[in-house]
């Protein structure tokens, strides 16, 4: 085969339509693929965002519903007495629910850090476990520093309990 003696203009043209050629493969196989595949992502994106907005909508109406019902505390701070009487009503219920029998309740103003309480009570030592498997559960850290625990005077096996706590709220 004899090679082909083109003239310049020829080549030219057959330079523009090798491009033409090769941006229509491109085109063809590789761009509209890829853009089939964005559409596609965008469409998963604006789903996603409709269902965030949705579930947004309604956190806020349950919140709302929460607030109105009295179920939702609202997030402000306590001051240091309300966390005193939300610890004193805590240890109230904590005897009352253990059966110990409540003697008193002191609170211990010099302490710093958390709150400190001397409690004097009386019951039997499976009152005594449930008190403290009890305050175990609680939401609040509760230490118990001192325990003086005695037999009383009494034919009944009770106890005379003293303890010294903190309460960290």
């Amino acid at each position: 085969m004899l090679p082909l003696k083109l003239s310049d203009r020829e080549n030219k043209l057959i330079m523009i339509m090798l491009g033409v050629v090769v941006f229509y493969l491109f085109y063809r196989f590789l761009l509209v693929a890829k853009w089939n595949d964005i559409d596609k992502l965008k469409a998963q994106v604006r789903d996603a965002r409709i269902e965030l907005r949705l579930a947004e909508s309604k956190i806020k109406i349950l919140e709302a519903f929460e607030t109105k019902a009295g179920v939702r505390e609202e997030n402000i701070p306590l001051t240091k007495e309300e966390k005193a009487l939300e610890v004193l009503r805590s240890l109230s219920q904590a005897t009352s629910k253990s059966g110990l029998n409540l003697i008193s309740i002191k609170p211990n103003l010099a302490v710093r850090e958390g709150m400190k309480f001397d409690i004097t009570s009386n019951g039997s030592y499976q009152d005594l476990y449930q008190f403290l498997k009890i305050l175990r559960e609680l939401q609040m850290l509760i230490s118990i520093d001192e325990i003086d625990v005695r037999g009383a005077e009494e034919r009944k096996p009770t106890l005379e309990i003293q303890m010294s706590i903190t309460a960290y709220h």
